[in-house]
């Protein structure tokens, strides 16, 4: 399960393949967006699979804060949001220190846990506290350019 996003034909910031990117475990930010990946939004990504409760809950979440994004490039007339690097590890440091402490950790053998033995397709906590994560933009996790700058090397799909 912890490879299922990948091998995907997605090139970052400077031709950087997300696969790559990933080679040593997929993550991303709110399992929504990734570092070096300006404009490009997952829905469902890593760590926001649930056991316990309903995925259109984690959906509706997502899509929400995609929007919210989509309204921030808006607002600034900006032409690509990008989350910083320092703001996703953080983010996965926190949610991969939360898995370390649930039966997964256990030293159990599961399609949870990748090659490292890092859980990176469920979510730790109450879906409440996703929504709430995903409720606003946190713009000092964000880089944004201006819409005046020099484009950059286009995103290939």
């Amino acid at each position: 399960m912890t490879d299922l996003l990948t091998p995907l034909s997605v090139y970052g910031r400077d031709g950087v393949d997300i696969n790559d990117a990933w080679r040593d475990g997929i993550e991303a930010y709110l399992g929504t967006t990734v570092a070096g990946f300006p404009n490009w939004f997952l829905l469902l990504g890593p760590n926001t699979g649930l056991g316990h409760s309903s995925m259109v809950y984690m959906i509706e979440s997502q899509t929400h804060y995609v929007l919210e994004c989509l309204r921030a490039l808006r607002e600034r007339d900006a032409r690509y949001i990008e989350v910083r690097p320092e703001a996703q590890a953080q983010f996965n440091e926190k949610i991969q220190s939360q898995l370390s402490r649930a039966v997964w950790a256990s030293g159990c053998k599961s399609w949870y846990l990748d090659k490292h033995a890092n859980n990176r397709t469920a979510w730790p906590g109450f879906t409440f506290k996703f929504r709430r994560a995903t409720s606003r933009v946190r713009e000092d996790h964000y880089e944004m350019a201006p819409a005046h700058e020099p484009a950059a090397e286009p995103l290939a799909a």
